[in-house]
């Protein structure tokens, strides 16, 4: 699944906007926070994506397909992804997690801080839906 599925385009009057699409269950998700045990520079030098075991990172709740989220690497450094896939074992859920670009502590304390609904709630963009799009755009030229 695209991150761009997880977008609508709304209008309001005469004005039109983009805004996170509602989640396929038809629940609200919230951006998790996924700790990994790689260092920046092994984050980013890894080709393909990341797995990550439900278990192991103590999420708080399960995540779907396409859901976004945000790694936090050993560095302390924030990077933008994407559910890509589930993997089940008997004893564990390993999420299949597409990393997208580095982002800036302000940028990843916007994408998980929803407590006012963030800009997309008032009909703008934000900085972090801006990043998304660009994102999706290096995702579909091939881009890593």
């Amino acid at each position: 699944m695209s991150v761009l599925q997880l977008w609508e385009t709304v209008s309001v009057g005469s004005v039109e906007g983009v805004v996170p699409a509602p989640a396929p269950s038809g629940r609200e998700l919230t951006v998790e926070l996924i700790e990994v045990p790689l260092t920046s520079r092994e984050l980013i030098a890894q080709r393909g994506p990341v797995v990550v075991s439900h278990i192991e990172s103590r999420l708080r709740r399960a995540l779907e397909p396409g859901e976004d989220v945000v790694l936090l690497d050993l560095d302390g450094e924030y990077h933008s992804g994407f559910v890509a896939d589930l993997r089940f074992e008997p004893e564990d859920t390993l999420y299949v997690i597409d990393r997208g670009i580095r982002l800036p502590p302000e940028q990843a304390s916007e994408r998980l801080d929803d407590a006012d609904g963030g800009p997309e709630a008032r009909g703008l963009y934000s900085t972090q839906s801006v990043l998304d799009m660009l994102e999706e755009w290096k995702r579909e030229l091939g881009g890593q």
